[in-house]
């Protein structure tokens, strides 16, 4: 799927912990080609888990979000000043 800047996605897939779901803003494009820089809200079974910067292959985005998974996004990044990495996420450790 074509990304571009600004525009809201979705990719969903159902795991053993549930109905997991990311909803990704796409803040910039990167140095590399296909490569965004984006906020993810990771949902599952429609309970937020996390608001996280991140990276996605464009390849790899399914859909376009939905205009109520883009108001959850919205009203869920309001409570966060700041984000962490997917790899703070992840591993629980802060990088510098």
């Amino acid at each position: 799927m074509k990304v571009k800047v600004g525009d809201f996605y979705a990719n969903e897939t159902t795991s053993s912990l549930g109905n997991e779901k990311n909803i990704m803003y796409v803040r910039e494009k990167t140095d590399y080609p296909g490569i965004y820089k984006t906020e993810n809200l990771f949902l599952i079974d429609e309970r937020t888990v996390d608001l996280y910067r991140s990276e996605w292959v464009e390849d790899f985005v399914e859909r376009h979000a939905t205009n109520a998974e883009i108001k959850k996004y919205l009203e869920e990044r309001q409570s966060y000043v700041s984000l962490r990495t997917y790899s703070e996420v992840v591993t629980g450790i802060k990088i510098q």
